[in-house]
């Protein structure tokens, strides 16, 4: 059990570390979605049929797509 707990500490670990360098840029992949959800208004359904990709795997990206843009208008306001 203590080995199992272990393990899922360290996967999360990576996980985070995966998602923080993600902060610093988006990829051409999640700037597509980005406009595609926010410009024209399409579903993730739509956007996963179209990109072939699950819905989760679109979902995800717009998110860290919509974070970045978010955290970047609020830094682009404190200058």
């Amino acid at each position: 059990l203590k080995k199992i707990l272990n393990h899922q500490d360290k996967l999360t670990r990576s996980k985070t570390v995966s998602f923080t360098e993600k902060k610093d840029q988006i990829n051409e992949r999640q700037s597509l979605i980005l406009k595609l959800r926010c410009e024209g208004k399409q579903s993730f359904t739509t956007i996963a049929k179209t990109l072939e990709l699950s819905q989760k795997e679109v979902h995800n990206e717009f998110i860290v797509a919509y974070k970045f843009t978010q955290q970047n208008k609020a830094q682009s306001l404190n200058y």
